[in-house]
């Protein structure tokens, strides 16, 4: 049987994972988007990178895409990271609950808001 953990979204923050608006703001820090002005213009002209990235898709040049592509990626990996490597005390419990249902539910999948 497939176990499925759904979480809301903030779940993790505790764990060094981004907010919405942290998000945004990790991606438009990365390189790819600093050294791309009409990212940058845009990225300051909607606070929803989401929203952003459809315009992209939709109107944006090849070399937006790739570079917003790219910005995207590398926030996530930070994030990614974070988790993994800047676990406080506290989760420590939710770490255990977590482990234990990969392991005892293969294949399980995690999904967070």
């Amino acid at each position: 049987m497939n176990c499925v953990l759904l979480t809301g979204a903030g779940f993790t923050k505790p764990f060094g994972g981004y907010l919405a608006s942290e998000m945004w703001a990790a991606i438009l820090n990365q390189p790819d988007v600093q050294s791309s002005p009409g990212l940058l213009e845009g990225m300051r002209n909607f606070l929803n990178y989401e929203e952003f990235y459809g315009i992209i898709q939709e109107r944006g040049t090849e070399q937006e895409k790739k570079d917003l592509n790219a910005a995207i990626r590398n926030a996530f990996k930070e994030m990614d990271d974070n988790i993994r490597t800047n676990k406080p005390a506290r989760a420590k419990p939710c770490c255990t609950f977590i482990t234990r249902i990969v392991q005892d539910q293969p294949p399980s999948f995690i999904f967070t808001l």
